[in-house]
């Protein structure tokens, strides 16, 4: 079945903004921190040394992305992953960046923050 244009850019859009709520360090080491089954906060926020605070922050915008589910047991919230598949989808983004550094001169292009560039090792920036 062909999707429409429409029904494309819709997905695209969709694919991006789950992108975006997964390109950010912190909440790559908590999706990895939730990769064995549900955490509480605190557990979380420990073992990464963040505050609980800015753990929540995080997980706030996973969860509204659907990347993560919660449930309670009496005043504590857990949080685990709604679907492995994330963690699967952030290993094989791991194993191309390797096979990049592998392929090349042993370094990955790196994006400056914020401006969206690709910059090498060298500072080079390119787009």
């Amino acid at each position: 079945m062909t999707m429409s244009r429409a029904d494309v850019k819709e997905m695209y859009a969709l694919h991006a903004r789950l992108c975006k709520a997964i390109a950010d360090p912190k909440r790559l080491l908590i999706l990895d921190a939730l990769r064995d089954g549900e955490r509480s906060v605190g557990d979380i926020a420990d073992e990464l040394g963040l505050s609980q605070s800015n753990t929540s922050q995080h997980l706030a915008i996973l969860r509204e992305r659907s990347v993560v589910k919660t449930s309670r047991a009496g005043n504590t919230i857990y949080y685990s992953l709604n679907t492995h598949k994330v963690i699967d989808a952030v290993d094989l983004l791991r194993e191309f960046m390797a096979d990049l550094a592998a392929a090349g001169d042993g370094e990955v292009p790196e994006v400056a923050a914020g401006d969206g560039q690709v910059t090498d090792a060298a500072g080079t920036t390119a787009g």
